[in-house]
């Protein structure tokens, strides 16, 4: 092993590599929060417009 990557492990068992985990734990739970709630707003866009098709399906068999 040579001296720089002896020098380059140290700083990733120190705190910086300690915050450098951390922060890709916070941007990966974002990233699935925002995975997450584009699906359920997709579905309650899907749940509307089945809605609306439907009031509109009942005008026109009664018109």
């Amino acid at each position: 092993m040579s001296r720089d990557e002896m020098e380059q492990e140290r700083v990733r068992v120190g705190e910086f590599g300690d915050e450098h985990i951390g922060g890709n734990k916070g941007q990966n739970i974002i990233a699935s929060n925002i995975a997450l709630f584009t699906r359920v707003f997709a579905g309650i866009h899907f749940v509307a417009n089945l809605i609306i098709d439907n009031h509109a399906l009942k005008a026109v068999i009664k018109g």
